[in-house]
């Protein structure tokens, strides 16, 4: 997978070294928008990780997942949080294929957690058969 990355720049250093031992390759963002619109309009990107806050940012981490998936709703996204999972369902609310994944974690974990992310369904095209 391509992953793109939302996250403080050491989680950013540590996912780089995860990511690579997984066999994934990543671009990290240093803001929303960029990342938002990279996820959109480029179909090379797989994957969004983020935390629910972003400091740096008056946009969090779900208003982030909820802009892409405006565009492409099945768009997948892990989430790397501190709450516990139950606190988090509540949050993402009407967003669509999230998993999460609580802090403190190890390489296996995120190994792990990232071969059971569905990926986003290829849309089908639809050719017309009139002549």
């Amino acid at each position: 997978m391509h992953i793109a990355i939302m996250e403080e720049a050491s989680m950013v250093r540590a996912l780089a070294v995860g990511l690579d031992l997984c066999g994934h390759t990543m671009q990290a963002f240093p803001s929303v928008l960029p990342c938002v619109n990279a996820c959109i309009n480029a179909a090379k990107f797989d994957l969004l990780i983020t935390e629910i806050r972003l400091p740096w940012s008056s946009v969090d981490g779900l208003d982030a997942i909820r802009l892409i998936q405006l565009s492409r709703p099945a768009f997948p996204a892990l989430i790397l949080s501190v709450y516990d999972q139950s606190q988090i369902a509540r949050m993402c609310g009407d967003l669509m294929n999230i998993s999460v994944l609580t802090k403190p974690f190890d390489y296996a974990q995120l190994c792990a957690k990232l071969a059971a992310i569905s990926p986003e369904p290829e849309k089908e095209e639809s050719y017309s058969t009139h002549h």
